[in-house]
């Protein structure tokens, strides 16, 4: 999926849920704010995406896997989009457009291959689940939103470590769903 049609999906989709959202004035004042700044964010993605390809890998005419697609698409957020801040919103809001990215990929994965009842197990449980931290009370999105806002503001955000985490979270979500497979 090209990355304006990856955009037009996400956009999409977050226009869509901000229509019924509790916090609807909100939802919808951040995708005006995404919408201006589209092709802004789109730009960063689009040189982070060759940069990444340039220097990681052996065939840069090749595509990124969707783990660093959805990263990619984070850091261009964190590093285009201009919002006030406030409590790591924009770490947040990075994580839910990279999980949303992620999903996405998995979807027309899933999808090409005729497997969809992991699509299914992904929303009956309403998207991707993180892991439970367990050195923490506090949710895993919380301690990642922290590492985020840590990292861009000490200058070393890495779509490699993002793309990790996010192949991380996907692989406890397919083991989530072998073993309800396994209880059934």
């Amino acid at each position: 999926m090209a990355a304006s049609d990856t955009f037009d999906f996400v956009f999409g989709r977050l226009k869509k849920g901000s229509e019924n959202h509790p916090e609807k004035d909100t939802v919808g004042h951040l995708c005006k704010l995404l919408e201006e700044q589209k092709a802004t964010i789109c730009e960063g993605y689009n040189s982070i995406n060759y940069r990444i390809k340039t220097i990681f890998m052996e065939n840069d005419k090749g595509q990124l896997d969707r783990h660093k697609c959805a990263a990619s698409f984070m850091v261009a957020f964190l590093e285009n989009f201009v919002i006030p801040e406030d409590k790591r919103n924009k770490e947040r809001i990075a994580i839910f457009l990279g999980m949303l990215i992620l999903k996405v990929f998995i979807t027309e994965e899933c999808r090409n291959n005729s497997d969809l009842s992991f699509i299914e197990f992904i929303n009956r449980n309403k998207g991707l689940k993180f892991p439970k931290c367990v050195c923490s009370e506090d949710p895993y999105d919380f301690n990642w939103s922290l590492g985020m806002f840590h990292d861009r503001n000490t200058g070393i955000l890495s779509v490699l470590a993002l793309s990790n985490i996010l192949f991380q979270i996907e692989n406890h979500n397919r083991m989530l769903f072998k073993n309800e497979i396994l209880r059934k």
